[in-house]
């Protein structure tokens, strides 16, 4: 069965358990192959091709001669079916039912009989290898009835999978050379309709960091140039700020530190809090997580919506464990959608979040700056650290109602029953939405005199004191 191109790209809707970003991928990617034959075969070939020069410049002990062998005859058979058909399918069931991210079924011309070619591919942006899948997916397709089989990893660049989590049998080829063949095949189309369908493919890759950039821009040779006082200007943002939270929050129990426990501020700083303030408890419906802010690098997101190649501050919940994630607990859609709205995410990083997210580019996108107080809106403690939009409700308000602790389906309280809250009152309704000049922020950087003044300043730019 063929999907309409745009039945491909929906099939899989975001929920609080799920980010479909990598089925999507897969789904994008299939929808053009479908509709671009020739591109089909390359995009197979270039996968077989590159698998097959791994093993040639590989030492003997990484990969045997058989398998050198094996790998050759696969590409010397892609290369004689270029012409042929090109079948694409997502989500293939093996015969131990795993499914298979992306099959290619690559057969002689209608009328001509010879040796076909099944690849099948593993895609990956930003989730890790899982088990054994791909040692099953080797022993699968062998069963298969194919006269060649074989199976592939792709992956980002930046997330390649190591090679001894490999079996012998699989290649690990990069997006970013697939993007290139993309690329190429632009020119070659003959077709207006599959000339845009490419560059649509080719945009939509370079906005997931698939792409290779097209050379050094002014803009990357300013970023080289400024790189070292670009790196500078975050270390003292992230000590006023760890500074501000352990005032006004509680002390932080870890954080980024060198050896001799010294905070290492700047980028990849973070720190983890009690999901209380100083002296208070949880509320007795949190199911559990922790509360941290950071400097985090993007590449290292999964789940998440088209990250970019920079630095980014993450603040929210860190949901350690499975029986304590809040966010998929039964009976806690409503107040997963209500953090949705209020602009938390649910990604992994390190672990899965519930949290907002800003570039640091984003403080200097407006004439003011906007780095405000940020798990306000988890419906818990009301005012942890860092967040972006600061907002405290009355707990009489629905968007307040707490997920209960527990395993199960559980419901939030009723409106008339209000949770405990550390921070807030019911019927109180406070809303901290103070701003500083970027002047501050350019002020901080340089460090000047007035940076007693700045720290005062910047205590309300990062939250309501």
């Amino acid at each position: 069965m063929t999907f309409s191109l745009f039945g491909r790209v929906t099939r899989y809707a975001a929920n609080p358990s799920l980010d479909p970003h990598e089925n999507r991928l897969t789904e994008i990617s299939a929808a053009v192959l479908e509709r671009h034959e020739g591109f089909a075969w390359a995009f197979a070939r270039h996968l077989v091709a590159e698998a097959s020069e791994q093993a040639e410049s590989s030492t003997p002990r990484a990969v045997t001669d058989e398998e050198r062998a094996r790998r050759a005859r696969v590409l010397e058979r892609v290369e004689a079916l270029r012409g042929g058909r090109v079948i694409v399918a997502t989500q293939k069931t093996t015969r131990t039912g795993r499914l298979v991210d992306l099959e290619f079924h690559l057969r002689p011309p209608l009328g001509r009989v010879a040796p076909d070619v099944l690849l099948w591919v593993e895609v990956k942006h930003g989730a890790g290898l899982h088990g054994n899948q791909l040692h099953v997916y080797v022993k699968d397709v062998a069963f298969e009835a194919a006269e060649y089989g074989t199976v592939v990893v792709l992956a980002p660049r930046g997330n390649m999978p190591r090679v001894e989590d490999l079996p012998p049998e699989v290649a690990a080829v990069e997006w970013q050379a697939v993007g290139n063949v993309a690329d190429e095949w632009t020119t070659r189309s003959a077709a207006p309709e599959q000339r845009w369908l490419l560059s649509e493919y080719i945009a939509y890759l370079k906005e997931n960091g698939l792409m290779d950039p097209e050379g050094l821009t002014p803009v990357h040779a300013l970023a080289l140039l400024e790189r070292d006082r670009a790196e500078a200007a975050m270390v003292p943002i992230c000590e006023v700020a760890d500074e501000w939270v352990q005032k006004n929050w509680g002390e932080r129990y870890d954080y980024h530190k060198s050896t001799k426990d010294v905070p290492l501020y700047g980028l990849d700083y973070w720190a983890t809090y009690d999901a209380h303030r100083r002296g208070e408890e949880s509320s007795p419906t949190w199911l559990g997580g922790i509360f941290d802010w950071g400097l985090r690098k993007a590449s290292g997101l999964s789940y998440f919506d088209a990250p970019r190649g920079a630095y980014l501050f993450i603040a929210g919940v860190a949901l350690a464990t499975k029986k304590e994630n809040a966010a998929t607990a039964d009976g806690n859609e409503e107040w997963v959608a209500e953090r949705r709205a209020a602009g938390f995410e649910y990604f992994w990083h390190v672990w899965y979040r519930l949290a907002r997210v800003r570039y640091p580019d984003s403080l200097l996108s407006e004439t003011t700056v906007r780095l405000r107080n940020s798990y306000a809106n988890l419906g818990q403690a009301r005012v942890p650290p860092l967040c972006w939009r600061y907002s405290v409700r009355g707990m009489d308000e629905p968007s307040s109602e707490l997920p209960r602790a527990g395993v199960g389906r559980t419901r939030p309280r009723s409106r008339h029953a209000p949770a405990r809250c550390s921070a807030a009152k019911v019927g109180e309704h406070r809303e901290g939405l103070l701003y500083a000049d970027t002047s501050t922020l350019v002020k901080l950087v340089v460090r000047e005199a007035e940076s007693d003044a700045l720290e005062k300043e910047l205590g309300p730019w990062l939250g309501c004191l």
